[in-house]
């Protein structure tokens, strides 16, 4: 009598992307295809396959060689336990993996918020897989890879944000300094007050984005020391100012020269048109001995005035004069004198002479 057939496995109730893994023959693949995404599935899948297996016990007492048929199921089971386990780590620090590398110069905040999600979402898996860990050395081994992983994330993650937080922070302060160089460029050139007040307000923004800067620079030590190099410009950057606001209070000041002179000029002019200053002296005007009128007349006003200021001067010289002569006459007189009397000093004797 021959040999029963061997039962087949249902293998329509098998998650169709492990069914080739468990279909009723020898050569059992032992490698999980790496499309696998749908962790859960596949894992109720295996259980239902264990189930059904269970049930095949009563057969394999019966059967010698579909006992060892279902051993070598379950030991491929075994095996594609594991291929889950390394999965399900692999697939999530992947993700992460790949998000890392999309980091770039123009990368925002929303960018790091969401790597920093599957991040805390890697973690939260590995330690839920921590109780199959102690399955095997080979469970605990890979777990511990993975574990040791996370914080290396996190930091990989800081230094990306703190890059990117950097290269934003310069372009802001290098735009802000070009828009700046750009207005005091302008006031220097058109020497309007409008301008150079731009200019200011330029400046003062310009050191505001230097200050909101200066927390990214704590966190990098030579975009600090950029920044640094920034704030002490500032201070060439305000001279720099002050010499255009000088040129333009300079130039106001000129032509308000320029505007006012002529008129002066004119108005002189005029005057002298007026008065007959300005018109060349005749030979009729002239006396014998040559001279004009003109400058005869200027020469007697300035004799006259020569005359009336010795005229003056004697004047001045005789009251002078008389006023030293009465000074002297009060120092030689006794106070205590009447009219009718005079103190004569000789040789030590006083004589006094009434005078009828």
């Amino acid at each position: 009598m021959g040999k029963e057939k061997k039962p087949q496995v249902d293998v329509d109730s098998i998650h169709e992307k492990l069914s080739e893994h468990y279909q009723i023959k020898r050569d059992v693949h032992t490698k999980a295809s790496s499309a696998i995404k749908d962790f859960k599935s596949v894992s109720n899948t295996i259980k239902k396959l264990e189930k059904i297996i269970d049930k095949g016990e009563s057969l394999a007492k019966k059967d010698e060689e579909y006992n060892d048929y279902l051993i070598s199921i379950r030991k491929n089971i075994e095996n594609q336990k594991y291929q889950l386990f390394q999965l399900k780590l692999s697939n999530g620090e992947s993700n992460i993996i790949n998000l890392l590398l999309n980091i770039n110069d123009d990368s925002t905040a929303n960018d790091f918020v969401a790597i920093e999600r599957e991040i805390n979402k890697y973690r939260d898996l590995v330690m839920d897989l921590e109780p199959e860990s102690k399955l095997s050395d080979e469970y605990k081994l890979l777990w511990d890879e993975h574990y040791s992983t996370i914080e290396n994330h996190f930091d990989n993650l800081k230094v990306k944000k703190i890059h990117c937080s950097v290269v934003a922070s310069k372009n802001r302060v290098e735009e802000a300094k070009e828009e700046f160089e750009n207005k005091l460029n302008k006031a220097s050139e058109t020497l309007v007050t409008a301008d150079i007040t731009i200019t200011k307000k330029s400046l003062t923004k310009l050191k505001l984005i230097i200050d909101e800067a200066n927390l990214t620079g704590q966190k990098d030590e030579a975009y600090g020391k950029y920044l640094d190099h920034q704030k002490s410009k500032l201070s060439e950057y305000k001279k720099e100012i002050e010499s255009v606001r000088l040129k333009i209070d300079i130039n106001k000041h000129r032509k308000m020269i320029e505007k006012t002179q002529p008129s002066v000029t004119e108005g002189l002019e005029l005057l002298k048109k007026d008065s007959g200053i300005t018109k060349k002296p005749s030979t009729e005007n002239q006396n014998s001995d040559g001279e004009s009128l003109y400058d005869y007349i200027n020469r007697r006003a300035g004799d006259d005035a020569n005359n009336e200021q010795n005229q003056e001067n004697i004047d001045e010289s005789s009251e002078q004069l008389d006023e030293n002569e009465l000074w002297d006459n009060v120092e030689n007189n006794d106070p205590d004198e009447t009219p009718l009397q005079r103190i004569t000093i000789d040789n030590d004797e006083q004589s006094i002479e009434k005078i009828d």
